[in-house]
């Protein structure tokens, strides 16, 4: 009786803590210099109006969230201006990607100060005026089959939403984890091969069982702790089958939005039309790059070149379309691949950019509908 007693005491222990558990698998943080004590060490600036006039990137001391230093993005013109690491990953991989923000005077009816991953239109929670104190911003996102890296970025504005105002990072953290916390949203780190769709949002409180099958598991240790302190046996039961909101592995989580996929699945329009690019220099200036198209859609497009260094995967440029009648502006966009086709006999036949749209002008443009 006392052997069976302490029997159940351990398996209810045991389920307690693992319920417990945040899903982490380590605390290493794979960020180099997240709380900037080594200045901009291992990071990189970016601004959509890169002069002194429009922005400044900063490392201050005092008033930090950890330690002593933070680092602070000032836009003194609307724009959409970022500090940069690239981070090492595993494919298949879960990570939460966070950091704290401090910010003020930014334009509330503009997108705010954020944490994101490059080449994405998603962010966390944007931060306006946090009146003087640190706030806690994250997201969730999975890799790709092949993904080796992702570039973190702190962000103060975004694609088609030009902002102003002041923001201060600190601790920023990039954490590997093993299983998904309930109520959070959980994104793709990476770009879909055909469309360049890299967004695919799930609600993960839908689909993580991990808190019905702790809570259950809690339940039949008692009642098997009280068939042995009563001496009754206890035969083998079949194995219960999982229902629909009950999937056992996190992967399935990734694979069960629909929305996405809906979107990248819609028809590609043949346009025989001008494609105009402006791609930004660092100091300011702007070149003007015009190509022909294939097809297009309302999310992307694939741009034929011959040259696949003029971009670089994740650089954010502008985008225009002309016809015969008229130029269209379909806004910001985002290099999402370069790609090379190659026939079975190894020669080449294509050559070009996947092109991802951010801004709400493309599935507006009547040319696309």
């Amino acid at each position: 009786m006392k052997r069976s007693a302490i029997i159940v005491l351990l398996l209810l222990f045991s389920f307690f803590h693992a319920f417990a558990d945040d899903g982490v698998t380590g605390n290493d943080n794979l960020v180099i210099n997240g709380g900037f004590e080594d200045s901009l060490e291992r990071w990189s600036s970016e601004a959509y109006i890169n002069t002194k006039e429009a922005v400044d990137f900063l490392v201050s001391e005092g008033e930090a969230y950890a330690g002593r230093f933070s680092m602070t993005i000032i836009n003194s013109e609307p724009n959409d201006s970022k500090v940069i690491q690239w981070i090492d990953v595993k494919p298949d991989s879960y990570y939460r990607v966070s950091c704290q923000i401090r910010a003020e005077g930014t334009d509330m009816a503009k997108r705010g100060a954020s944490i994101t991953v490059l080449g994405l239109s998603y962010t966390s929670r944007d931060v306006h005026d946090t009146k003087g104190k640190w706030e806690y911003v994250e997201i969730y996102g999975k890799t790709g089959p092949a993904q080796q890296n992702l570039a973190v970025s702190l962000r103060l504005g975004f694609y088609g939403s030009l902002t102003t105002g002041r923001a201060d990072f600190d601790d920023v953290r990039v954490v590997p984890v093993s299983e998904l916390p309930r109520d959070v949203t959980v994104i793709n780190f990476f770009t879909d091969e055909k469309s360049g769709d890299g967004v695919e949002l799930i609600n993960a409180a839908e689909f993580n069982p991990v808190g019905l099958i702790l809570i259950g598991s809690m339940l039949l240790a008692a009642v098997i702790g009280l068939a042995l302190m009563a001496g009754i046996a206890v035969g083998r039961s079949k194995k219960r089958k999982l229902t629909a909101n009950e999937k056992p592995r996190i992967d399935d989580v990734v694979e069960a939005t629909g929305s996405q996929t809906e979107r990248r699945m819609a028809p590609r329009k043949k346009l025989n039309v001008l494609l105009t690019i402006k791609k930004i220099a660092p100091d300011g200036g702007y070149k003007i790059i015009n190509f022909k198209i294939r097809d297009i859609s309302g999310s992307g497009t694939f741009i034929l070149s011959e040259d696949i260094t003029i971009f670089h995967v994740g650089e954010e440029v502008m985008i225009s379309i002309m016809d015969n009648v008229r130029e269209y502006i379909l806004g910001n966009a985002v290099i999402v691949r370069s790609e090379k086709g190659y026939d079975k006999n190894g020669v080449l036949f294509e050559s070009g950019y996947g092109i991802m749209f951010t801004s709400a002008e493309a599935a507006s443009c009547p040319l696309l509908k």
